[in-house]
């Protein structure tokens, strides 16, 4: 029987939680706020989370999902290629391929694409997975990004 892996048992895991539990948002503000490899953390960090806990279609449907976009950018400058793929997929069933960034607009949204045929959650719509070394591209690109880059 194969051991199957998940990118919060990987060793980096416990580095990128020790930098997110840094990181003081308390507010669409303070996420603003960060240089971009602080936001990386945050929005990989909820991103990975989320889809561990409940998919892709939790992600989108809970306020982490209000920067989609910025995970997207994000997941492609680590060099994240399947997560990339797994959210742009998500992304791509959104009208202009763009969730809003608007929760409550999102949840509606959201609600249209699970009435198409067979009344599915985003994750029966996608396929692929994130991963396993997640955490440590976004540590190698934390380490060796500008700290205060905007």
């Amino acid at each position: 029987m194969d051991v199957v892996e998940f990118p919060f048992q990987h060793p980096a895991a416990k580095e990128a939680n020790r930098l997110f539990r840094t990181l003081e948002v308390f507010s669409e503000d303070d996420y603003l706020k960060l240089p971009r490899r602080d936001r990386y953390v945050w929005d990989i960090s909820w991103f990975e989370a989320e889809v561990m806990n409940g998919g892709v279609d939790q992600y989108l449907f809970n306020s982490a999902g209000d920067h989609a976009r910025g995970c997207l950018e994000a997941l492609q400058a680590i060099g994240a290629k399947q997560s990339y793929s797994l959210l742009k997929q998500a992304c791509d069933l959104f009208p202009q391929g763009q969730p809003s960034p608007n929760r409550e607009e999102r949840i509606k949204q959201l609600d249209q694409i699970r009435k198409l045929p067979g009344d599915k959650h985003v994750d029966d719509m996608i396929s692929g997975q994130i991963e396993i070394d997640l955490y440590q591209r976004l540590l190698d690109y934390y380490h060796n990004a500008d700290p205060k880059g905007t």
